[in-house]
């Protein structure tokens, strides 16, 4: 489902809101979360959270490519709560805490 056909969803459904996933909104096209913002902004009640790697979703800060960090600055403009959303396979909590700081330092890093 497009951009386009979302918002033409949520014109008949007026109390629906929307979780936007931008893993999977940037494996559909690195320009779909910035599509989705602009035409649904003000439906989305949540933000899943998490980067693309080799068209797998929710995957490691670790791997993702400077496209993909282009592709989520639209968040910030939310006024919605952001849910990290990983396939943790970490071995301590240390790679955990340091995976957690690096996905927050992308949402608080200037546009690219």
């Amino acid at each position: 489902i497009t951009a386009e056909q979302l918002k033409q969803l949520f014109e008949k459904r007026a109390k629906m809101g929307l979780c936007l996933d931008v893993s999977h909104a940037y494996l559909w096209s690195p320009q779909e979360t910035e599509k989705i913002i602009t035409l649904l902004g003000k439906k989305i009640t949540q933000v899943h959270y998490s980067a693309t790697y080799r068209k797998k979703d929710h995957q490691s800060f670790k791997t993702i490519t400077e496209q993909f960090i282009k592709s989520i600055q639209p968040i910030k403009k939310l006024k919605a709560p952001v849910i990290l959303e990983e396939n943790m396979t970490f071995a301590s909590i240390k790679q955990i805490q340091e995976e957690i700081q690096l996905a927050k330092s992308l949402l608080l890093m200037e546009k690219a």
